[in-house]
């Protein structure tokens, strides 16, 4: 990459006469930083980050728009601990559509991405300076991972042929463990392909475990986007039904037994609940969970949310979009669900979220797409330093 930093290189500083001396901020522990390639035409998009341990710095997982297909390529952004650009890596253009999830392997990161000719599932691992394959798993149509608790995977995609949705139980070495299908009842490619190539609704594909031994997938199911529940072999249990494929969870975060923090949108309204009593052998509607009506968020908002500790605090962070072009992280308690703080991120030209992590200094990285005039969609890394995550949080 002939990768300069574009516009912005902030130092967020609190003012010294409102703080005391320990929530002073030290250079480089807050910045903002947007990155160009150079290339007029191109199209960068961020997909997830992880903090490197051995440097403080971040590996960046993105997509790219190709030349020759309507899928997008592998793009890794790797920078330093302050967030200069230190190298970039586009993946030949066979593998495309990374998905969400950047997890650690024998201390390498490793990622799903698929194979744009056979359309199957590939686990690639980063490498110094590039990415190399190391699985390629008999699952079409990719479309969410999660990491378990026994340090396995858990894979959702989508057979074409039988119209299922698949759920695979994948071993610590990426061999399948079990694999069972859903039935979807109705031709979704068309739905897929318009979310995998960014040319219509991007849908909130999501794994994860349920709290009762079991675990979820959100996805195509029985004529919708519902959240479905298994045993832990993957067999249904229960459902929360959306409204066809305009209502639905957009996030899930799972708080032990049948409680969760979610998100949910009907048609363009978007909801928070970040306490919700979902039963994993019930069959309910996500309707049926009112939640608070987020009335400053984008109609096409994708949410992200994840459980932390904070500060020693148990708290829930969502970060999504809003209507004003920002990207704003809301931080809940998370056995009481109430709401500790807001942060709104990034100003000027249009911000969406891409993914967060906490970071190795204890801040919050959080990293996004940045439409430069409006125009030009370009990979941006805001970096929180631990003094304002913990204030965000009341710590």
């Amino acid at each position: 990459m002939k990768s300069r930093i574009l516009l912005l290189f902030l130092f967020l500083w609190v003012g010294m006469a409102a703080c005391k001396k320990n929530t002073d901020i030290a250079p480089g522990e807050n910045f903002t930083r947007i990155y160009d390639n150079g290339e007029f035409g191109g199209s960068f998009y961020p997909i997830d980050i992880i903090p490197v341990a051995n440097d403080g710095g971040y590996v960046i997982l993105g997509e790219r728009r190709l030349d020759d297909s309507n899928f997008f390529g592998v793009y890794i952004l790797k920078v330093d601990k302050a967030g200069n650009f230190e190298w970039e890596f586009k993946a030949p253009s066979t593998y495309v559509n990374p998905l969400p999830g950047i997890f650690v392997v024998n201390n390498e990161a490793h990622f799903f991405c698929m194979d744009r000719v056979s359309l199957q599932t590939v686990v690639m691992k980063v490498g110094d300076k590039n990415a190399s394959v190391v699985s390629t798993i008999g699952r079409v149509y990719p479309l969410a991972v999660s990491r378990t608790t026994d340090q396995g995977f858990l894979l959702q995609s989508y057979d074409r042929t039988t119209l299922n949705t698949v759920l695979t139980k994948l071993s610590s070495s990426f061999a399948i463990t079990w694999s069972t299908n859903h039935a979807v009842l109705e031709d979704a490619e068309e739905l897929l392909v318009n979310h995998l190539t960014r040319i219509g609704t991007r849908l909130p594909f999501l794994t994860g475990e349920n709290g009762s031994g079991g675990y979820f997938f959100n996805g195509f199911y029985n004529y919708t986007i519902s959240m479905v529940m298994t045993n832990a072999s993957g067999t249904y249990t229960g459902v929360l039904n959306g409204f066809r494929y305009n209502g639905s969870v957009s996030s899930a975060v799972n708080l032990g037994s049948n409680r969760y923090a979610i998100s949910r949108f009907y048609f363009n309204d978007n909801f928070f609940v970040p306490q919700a009593t979902i039963s994993s052998s019930a069959v309910a509607s996500a309707n049926d969970l009112k939640g608070q009506y987020m009335t400053e968020l984008n109609p096409s908002a994708r949410v992200m949310s994840k459980r932390l500790n904070v500060g020693g605090k148990d708290v829930i962070i969502y970060a999504t979009d809003t209507k004003s072009n920002q990207i704003v992280i809301y931080a809940y308690e998370s056995q009481t669900g109430t709401l500790l703080g807001t942060k709104f991120l990034g100003y000027s030209n249009p911000y969406e979220v891409a993914n967060f992590a906490i970071t190795e200094d204890g801040g919050l990285a959080v990293v996004g797409t940045n439409y430069i005039n409006g125009r030009f969609p370009r990979i941006c890394l805001f970096k929180l330093a631990k003094s304002e995550l913990n204030k965000l949080v009341g710590s």
